[in-house]
């Protein structure tokens, strides 16, 4: 199971210091691109390319970027 899966769906209070100095990245690591895949295929039941991985979760990270913006 992914570790994320493994965390209390509202975690905001252990990281909320990290949020606010949070950048994006340019590339994910190995283990995100794989984590990211199984998160994948267990809510939406398809499996992903590392190249989709990729885009999409570059494009989740932007997105919660420009939230934490907006404060």
């Amino acid at each position: 199971m992914p570790i994320l899966a493994l965390l209390p769906p509202f975690s905001r209070q252990l990281h909320a210091g990290n949020v606010a100095d949070m950048q994006t990245p340019n590339q994910l690591s190995r283990e995100a691109i794989d984590e990211f895949k199984a998160i994948y295929q267990e809510e939406f039941g398809e499996v992903l390319s590392d190249d989709e991985v990729q885009e999409i979760a570059m494009r989740l990270l932007r997105f919660f970027g420009i939230l934490n913006k907006v404060k």
